[in-house]
C-alpha cells in the first residue's frame, strides 16, 4: 500500500458516516424520513406490499428501498416485522442448539458456526441493501431452514429407533 492508496481507502471509509454531503447517504436519509412518516401513519399493519412512501429513488420501482428493514416495517407494519424477526431468531436459536448437541459431529458444528457467521453478516448487510428482497439471495434463509429440518428428521429417526 502506498500512502496515496491508503488515503483513498481512509476517505472512502469515512464517507460511510457522512450524512451531510455524500449523495448515496443522503438518499438513505431521505428514504428513512419518508418511510418513518409512512410507518407513523400505519404502524401496526403497515401500508401494504406495493405501497410507496413520499420519497422514491426509482420511478420504475417506487416501492423499492435500500433500507430493507425500515421498508419492511413500512410495508408490513410492526406486527409483520415482529413475525419476520421471530423467524430469524428461531433460525439463530435452532442452529445454536444443534451446535450444542453432543451427538452432532465436530465437522457439522464447524460448518454451522461458519454459516451462522455469514448469515449474520448477510443480515447486517441487508439493512442498507435489499439483498433478501431478491429471489437469488433467498438461499440465505432456505439453507438454515433445511439444516434445521434435516436435524429434526434425524433426531426423530433416532428416537423411533431407540423405542
Amino acid at each position: 500500500f502506498s500512502g496515496i492508496e491508503l488515503q483513498i481507502y481512509i476517505e472512502k471509509f469515512y464517507s460511510i458516516f457522512d450524512f451531510s454531503s455524500n449523495d448515496s447517504n443522503l438518499v438513505r436519509v431521505y428514504q428513512f424520513r419518508a418511510l418513518y412518516e409512512g410507518i407513523a401513519n400505519a404502524p401496526l399493519f403497515g401500508s401494504g406490499a406495493g405501497a410507496a412512501a413520499e420519497y422514491s429513488r426509482s420511478s420504475e420501482q417506487p416501492w423499492a428501498y435500500e433500507l430493507s428493514y425500515v421498508a419492511f416495517m413500512f410495508h408490513y407494519g410492526i406486527l409483520g416485522f415482529l413475525i419476520y424477526l421471530s423467524g430469524i431468531i428461531y433460525i439463530l436459536v435452532s442452529l445454536l442448539k444443534i451446535c450444542k448437541d453432543k451427538i452432532v459431529s465436530r465437522d457439522i458444528k464447524v460448518f454451522i458456526v461458519s454459516f451462522l457467521t455469514g448469515f449474520v453478516a448477510f443480515l447486517v448487510a441487508n439493512s442498507t441493501n435489499p439483498y433478501l428482497g431478491k429471489f437469488d439471495y433467498m438461499w440465505v434463509i432456505f439453507i438454515p431452514v433445511m439444516i434445521i429440518n434435516a436435524y429434526k428428521i434425524e433426531k426423530r429417526k433416532q428416537l423411533e429407533k431407540n423405542i
